[in-house]
């Protein structure tokens, strides 16, 4: 079932950047270290790419696959498969070459769009080794190339060693496709894949531009911001909560290839911006580079994904108002958010208010009711902007779903009378102790307290008396010292004994995904190793 979005939502992600050239043709829409990229140039080059895809077969609802960094090549690719009427499948920049073809083959991509300079990965190795026809053709190939990839007629990227890739394409832009419907598909986002293969979250344009529309008026970017990304543009959150954020108010993205702290908080300064977000880590990696080079910041205001000690630190260092906010792919990306004006207590320990015409319950998890306000249960989101499925996995996507249409979150959490939404973690996380409810985002909150923590994991692992033992690893903050002691001694201070980890194991670092999340499952089972 369809549900209408908000009124004042963009028609399509074409309109996004028709819109913006036509208003202002000549302000810049993206800047990549010295490379600055217009709206009327970023829109000339889309369509004539979208030329390129309709040339080598690509029709209304195909799939494109895009395997590039941040970069003015992914950013026109992102736009061109929107004129094309495609539907854009991001390719994981980090993944490995089985990680990528899976990604790839599962997808049913017809054309890869891919770039030779990807840090970090030898792009052209990668490509030779998943399709070999790649590296021993005569010349282009713009057919079947691969019986693991039955889908796929041509790879479009320039790189002498790939004889029969495709170097470039372009072409006359296509008529506007005909009008599609509200919930035809318009990406295919994977998720990080921390358990499992991953899922790939179909999503309809027009969620993900109310939910873009919303988020930027929420952030408050206007037109003429400069607005700093340090997460990949493949990622729902650069996607969503920046290029298209921006993109729909007018203002210009800045970026690099891959985040580098130093280079950011440079960019950030050179260049203006009033804006920016991320996860914690990222925040805490560019306040290690302020802290080696001080000095006034422009930021005004930064979306946050972290918890409450961390989030007044980051603020008063940046001197930005953080938002913090709830969200999933499966949700189009932002579910609720703290509005800026609200006081720092509040938007450091709660997840904010739902967006426009979104509507989120907290429910027992067994029947599906909503609890009374202040109680925890789980969350589940309804209304506009859920996804369609997951690709090709119908089975996994009837589960995320229940018998209302609601998203299964797994996220436990509370609401209070004034629709106030606080996160209280993942109900699988949740932890018994002797017969005692342990939630592990209590003890991490409490032990990131400590002045020495910079990050902190706690999990549980079985115990034969008590069922499980609380056990947490700690990432200390550059130049400080604490061993697990030390922090257990400030956890018994400040938490009942049960939930005091038996143990805290300091580490240089975390796991984690392609995005910075940490992967905790990793995190559980070498703790349940030590």
């Amino acid at each position: 079932m369809t549900v209408a979005v908000p009124a004042g939502t963009p028609g399509s992600v074409a309109e996004v950047l028709d819109r913006a050239a036509a208003t202002a043709p000549d302000a810049p829409a993206l800047v990549v270290g010295e490379e600055v990229t217009t709206f009327s140039r970023l829109r000339a080059g889309a369509r004539a790419l979208a030329g390129g895809l309709r040339s080598l077969g690509v029709g209304p609802g195909d799939h494109v696959a895009v395997w590039m960094p941040n970069g003015e090549p992914y950013v026109r690719a992102f736009y061109a498969a929107a004129y094309a009427g495609a539907v854009l499948v991001p390719m994981n920049t980090w993944h490995t070459p089985r990680e990528l073809g899976y990604c790839l083959a599962q997808s049913d991509a017809r054309v890869l769009l891919a770039e030779p300079d990807v840090p970090g990965t030898d792009a052209g190795a990668v490509l030779a080794e998943l399709l070999p026809r790649l590296g021993t053709a005569e010349g282009p190939v713009t057919g079947f190339l691969s019986p693991q990839f039955p889908q796929l007629r041509a790879v479009v990227v320039d790189d002498r060693r790939l004889s029969g890739a495709v170097g470039s394409v372009t072409g006359p832009c296509p008529d506007p496709p005909d009008p599609r419907r509200a919930g035809d598909p318009a990406y295919i986002l994977y998720t990080s894949g921390t358990t499992g293969a991953a899922k790939g979250v179909v999503l309809p344009a027009d969620g993900v531009l109310a939910d873009a529309t919303l988020f930027g008026e929420r952030l408050g970017i206007t037109s003429g911001d400069r607005y700093y990304c340090p997460v990949p543009l493949f990622h729902a959150g650069g996607a969503i909560f920046v290029l298209l954020a921006a993109h729909v108010r007018g203002a210009a993205v800045v970026t690099h290839t891959r985040f580098d702290p130093v280079r950011a908080l440079a960019a950030i300064r050179r260049h203006g911006c009033r804006i920016t977000g991320g996860f914690e880590v990222t925040h805490l990696r560019l306040l290690d580079a302020l802290d080696a080079d001080p000095g006034p910041v422009p930021l005004e205001a930064a979306w946050w994904v972290g918890p409450a000690s961390s989030c007044e630190r980051v603020e008063k260092a940046l001197g930005a108002r953080l938002m913090n906010l709830y969200g999933m792919t499966e949700a189009s990306g932002n579910v609720t958010a703290t509005p800026l004006d609200r006081p720092l207590a509040e938007r450091a320990t709660t997840m904010g208010v739902v967006l426009a015409e979104r509507v989120v319950e907290v429910v027992d998890p067994s029947s599906g009711e909503p609890v009374p306000a202040g109680e925890a249960g789980e969350i589940r989101v309804s209304g506009w902007g859920l996804m369609s499925g997951y690709y090709r996995m119908p089975d996994r996507a009837a589960e995320k779903l229940d018998e209302r249409g609601r998203l299964r979150t797994g996220d436990l959490g509370t609401l209070d009378d004034d629709g106030v939404l606080r996160f209280a973690g993942r109900a699988d996380d949740a932890l018994k102790v002797g017969g005692e409810n342990v939630a592990p985002q209590e003890v991490e909150e409490v032990l990131t307290g400590h002045p020495a923590v910079e990050e902190i994991v706690v999990a549980g692992v079985p115990d034969p008396v008590y069922g499980h033992a609380v056990v947490a690893a700690a990432r200390l903050r550059p130049g400080a010292h604490a061993d697990g002691e030390a922090l257990r001694a400030w956890a018994r201070e400040r938490l009942a004994s049960y939930k005091v980890p038996r143990r805290i194991a300091v580490v240089d670092d975390f796991p984690r995904t392609s995005t910075g999340k940490i992967r905790r499952r990793e995190v559980a089972a070498r703790l349940e190793q030590r």
